[in-house]
């Protein structure tokens, strides 16, 4: 048997509608088409094929109940055949499908109504999807605006503090993301497991443990309450650990040229 490809679309497999590949018809649509027997169909075209008369491509089904099956998929030209063999009377209705999967493929693989009522049901759908999709972002942007508080007033606390997130300072100075955290757990400024500073890197200046942003907290191992912190650079130490990055790693801690000539500026200004 020569094998064609298709493309299975919908619960069972039906005509290919891809744009560029021919157009193919399922024995399951077939044996819809024609009111018989999926098992006699197949029967049929395995009998037509083993005399050469027509070709097929075997291809798995899903089951909605039982055991995966197999439909056989042909080319327009031979499921008249297959179609004429089974049922002649059949014919015209075969033509009228095969002019429908036609438009189909023409219309993008969509196939347009053919009744008020189906217009009437694609209309509706489309509504309630719309309704569904406002109310979602209705409720995201509510929920943004009773955070926004919290955010603002979690930025002022940072503010206050003097200090900026590692990331907010990677994207500043175009360092890559990783390096900071590789030379401060290198020399010890930062433990190596959590982001948290050791009381070497609150020595330094470099880091300080503020808290952390969602305020939770934990029980620590002598049974008390702690709330949550974590490191972040003192921003009047910035210019400190861009030395430490350049000398360790160069160029190589930069996502560009112009960031790391930009700090060594900086390093060498003392800023």
């Amino acid at each position: 048997m020569n094998m064609e490809q298709s493309t299975p679309k919908g619960n069972f497999p039906v005509a290919a509608l891809a744009s560029g590949e021919p157009l193919t018809m399922s024995s399951r649509e077939i044996a819809e088409l024609v009111e018989s027997r999926h098992d006699k169909v197949k029967q049929s075209m395995e009998r037509l094929a083993e005399r050469g008369i027509i070709t097929f491509t075997p291809m798995g089904e899903k089951s909605s109940g039982g055991r995966p099956g197999t439909i056989y998929r042909v080319n327009k030209r031979d499921s008249f055949v297959v179609v004429a063999q089974l049922c002649p009377e059949f014919t015209a209705r075969l033509v009228d499908r095969w002019q429908e999967l036609e438009q189909e493929k023409a219309n993008g693989g969509f196939a347009l109504p053919q009744t008020y009522e189906q217009a009437l049901e694609g209309l509706l759908a489309k509504v309630r999807e719309n309704g569904a999709l406002q109310i979602e972002n209705r409720a995201k942007d509510a929920a943004i605006t009773a955070m926004q508080p919290k955010v603002d007033a979690y930025e002022a606390y940072l503010s206050e503090e003097g200090v900026c997130r590692i990331t907010d300072f990677c994207n500043k100075h175009g360092v890559k993301v990783n390096r900071p955290g590789w030379i401060l757990r290198d020399r010890g400024l930062m433990h190596h497991k959590k982001v948290l500073a050791t009381q070497i890197g609150l020595k330094s200046g470099v880091l300080k443990n503020v808290l952390e942003k969602d305020g939770f907290e934990y029980i620590d191992s002598k049974g008390q309450s702690v709330e949550a912190q974590q490191a972040m650079i003192v921003r009047q130490r910035e210019v400190s650990l861009l030395k430490m990055i350049v000398d360790a790693y160069g160029l190589t801690a930069f996502r560009n040229s112009v960031a790391f000539d930009r700090a060594k500026a900086l390093i060498g200004s003392g800023k």
